[in-house]
């Protein structure tokens, strides 16, 4: 049996939109209130957790955890789009070594600025970037303040000029902008020739399953085996059992006081199911995000 919510990890082909996707597991579920965790690219693939039912009201918790990717990278090459599908801006002859590329590379993480690119989903006064890019309007950009965890390369050609670089980052961060960016530190410029996103959250590409594998599965009639419940994108926080009327309070959106830590926590009602994300701010518990299933009633 389908449960009325979860969270179904896909592993995105290239090709398919995130919209797409969204669509495909709407029929597949039978159900209208489904949505992503995080737009990806058309011609990127991997991690991209749907959420559906009540469990959408965890997407904005797990659009912004942080994710990995495997980017392909080509120098001596610039474009519009900072990827090898854009339009082409310049060339150089310059070869950029594997030393130097390990140094650039070793001096990547941390906290920096990075203005998004011009073909983006942000909005400039209501229009998307990518709007006023293809229409050939450049306007500024905010910079924007991320944090790379880690950079570290996986393969490296002297003679194509290419490489692959695995990425750890934080929300927000445009890989193909940091591709750009390296290029240009480096000399001859560069753009982004592939992405995977190989980690969302807690999620790995390896637990992934593609939309056709779960065409398969619904076929026969393992579709369920593939969703996850929603509490799955809370499972680094600390786990609290609720007594019944402390999740009582919560269901009718009553602080109570509390002797934990401050901090946010995963509550769970004594049956295990999961009550939402909380908070204990100043000796209370509240409630941040219910997951509760409302239609169920506590009597008083």
């Amino acid at each position: 049996m389908i449960p009325s919510s979860g969270l179904i990890p896909v592993n995105k082909s290239a090709g398919l939109s995130s919209h797409d996707v969204v669509n495909r597991v709407r029929k597949l579920l039978g159900m209208r209130k489904v949505g992503h965790t995080g737009t990806l690219d058309e011609m990127a693939t991997g991690v991209l957790p749907v959420l559906f039912g009540r469990a959408t009201r965890a997407a904005d918790f797990a659009q912004s955890a942080d994710k990995a990717y495997r980017a392909g990278i080509r120098f001596g090459l610039t474009t519009d789009t900072q990827d090898i599908w854009g339009r082409e801006l310049s060339r150089s002859p310059e070869p950029v070594s594997e030393e130097a590329l390990r140094k650039a590379l070793s001096s990547l993480p941390g906290e920096q600025m990075q203005t998004p690119p011009m073909y983006s989903a942000i909005k400039k006064n209501g229009v998307r970037l990518y709007d006023l890019a293809r229409a050939g309007v450049e306007t500024e950009r905010e910079p924007r303040r991320i944090t790379v965890f880690s950079s570290s390369l996986v393969s490296f050609s002297p003679v194509k000029q290419e490489a692959v670089i695995d990425f750890s980052v934080s929300k927000g961060t445009y890989i193909r902008t940091l591709c750009h960016d390296l290029g240009a530190a480096l000399g001859p410029g560069a753009v982004m020739t592939s992405l995977c996103r190989t980690e969302s959250g807690p999620f790995r590409l390896s637990e992934c399953f593609t939309l056709e594998e779960l065409e398969k599965k619904k076929e026969e009639g393992l579709l369920s085996s593939c969703i996850r419940p929603v509490e799955t994108l809370f499972k680094d926080f600390p786990r609290v059992v609720l007594s019944p009327k402390e999740e009582e309070d919560m269901r009718v959106g009553r602080r109570f006081p509390s002797s934990l830590a401050p901090g946010r926590v995963a509550a769970f009602g004594e049956s295990g199911e999961f009550i939402g994300l909380c908070e204990i701010r100043e000796g209370e518990f509240t409630l941040v995000k219910g997951f509760y299933e409302t239609e169920r009633r506590i009597a008083p």
